[in-house]
């Protein structure tokens, strides 16, 4: 998934967004939350309600 079907997705279930040519739309009015892991994520992650960002730390050479 794009991060722009992403983020659309997400306005589109939330409380509305708006669109690469400077469109609004109404969303469902549903609250969202996100994971996200990436910078790819971080349009979906400034459109939600509650935003999770995951982060790899590596600890004497391995992933934890």
């Amino acid at each position: 998934m794009s991060p722009e079907s992403k983020r659309g997705l997400l306005g589109l279930l939330g409380f509305g967004d708006v669109d690469a040519h400077g469109q609004a739309h109404a969303g469902c009015g549903y609250y969202t939350g996100f994971c996200g892991d990436g910078a790819n994520d971080m349009g979906a992650l400034k459109g939600v309600c509650v935003c999770v960002r995951v982060r790899v730390v590596r600890v004497r050479g391995r992933s934890t």
